[in-house]
């Protein structure tokens, strides 16, 4: 089964911001009207963003979306299996799962597994998994052999 945890890696918090600086001219005009950026902008032309959350290229972001998902799913059973790359499973349920950025591939056995995985909320805003595709091995090998 393939999942997603929607804008996970974007929304992970980090403990102290930080700040980048991006040149006025590079924002659309859309953008600096609709957040008035010409009264915001630096003697040298600079716009300052504070940065809360995670963000792609920020060099920490993964590091700081894998240690927030390992405390949210934590208290549920699940954790990281030890020499492995992404992959996790569950103390007492035979649930494994890989974790790419947001993205997850699921074993299961059940649907109660599924749905205890599923339903975990995974932050204060309440983001949850979101089954994407669920395929059955067993349905497709029986529907190619029938047409041969």
């Amino acid at each position: 089964m393939c999942a997603d945890i929607k804008d996970y890696f974007l929304a992970t918090p980090m403990k102290e911001p930080e700040y980048m600086k991006v040149k006025y001219h590079l924002f659309p005009d859309d953008i600096k009207k609709k957040y008035n950026l010409h009264n915001k902008v630096s003697s040298s032309q600079h716009i300052f963003i504070k940065i809360k959350r995670g963000m792609y290229r920020l060099k920490q972001a993964a590091i700081l979306a894998y240690d927030h998902l390992k405390h949210s799913l934590q208290p549920f059973g699940y954790h990281p299996i030890t020499g492995t790359v992404g992959m996790w499973e569950h103390e007492s349920r035979p649930t494994k799962f890989c974790v790419c950025v947001d993205d997850f591939g699921i074993k299961y056995w059940s649907t109660q597994d599924t749905n205890h995985l599923q339903n975990r909320n995974l932050s204060s805003s309440g983001t949850k998994v979101h089954i994407i595709m669920q395929i059955i091995l067993p349905n497709i090998i029986q529907q190619n052999t029938t047409y041969k």
